[in-house]
């Protein structure tokens, strides 16, 4: 059995340029309550699948050393990509694809910070879509 650890994972955003360094997903799915009279325990059926999380690290530059767009023009009221989504991978290993979730996304918001040591963050918030790239894969193979 391989151990894995953190130092090895990975948050790709398609559009969103960052060198990310954290990430963190919570997956759950609606229970919907069926029980009715006469009923002599809780009946419950589950509902639809749902991804919420964020990721953060630090933006990247392109040869130029002009900074990539953030992702400020995939956030736009009109822009047609957060229509259906962007792919969204979260990896828990570089070295195996076995360990990750990957869907079509959006990202809800965006929060830049700097300290006066340098470090400059930008943190991301995404949920899942239901749009037409709206597929979720996940594996999680830990043998």
């Amino acid at each position: 059995m391989a151990l894995i650890t953190g130092a090895e994972g990975n948050c790709i955003i398609t559009g969103y340029n960052a060198k990310f360094n954290t990430w963190s997903a919570s997956v759950s799915r609606a229970v919907v309550d069926l029980t009715g009279f006469a009923d002599t325990g809780k009946r419950r059926q589950l509902g639809l699948l749902d991804i919420t999380g964020s990721a953060a690290g630090h933006l990247t530059t392109d040869a130029d050393g002009a900074s990539d767009t953030p992702g400020l023009a995939l956030m736009s009221a009109g822009a047609a990509a957060t229509l259906d989504g962007v792919d969204i991978e979260l990896i828990s290993s570089t070295t195996s694809s076995a360990c990750k979730i990957e869907f079509s996304g959006i990202v809800t918001s965006m929060a830049p910070s700097v300290d006066v040591n340098g470090d400059q963050i930008m943190n991301y918030n995404f949920e899942l879509t239901g749009g037409a790239l709206s597929g979720v894969t996940m594996s999680w193979d830990e043998s």
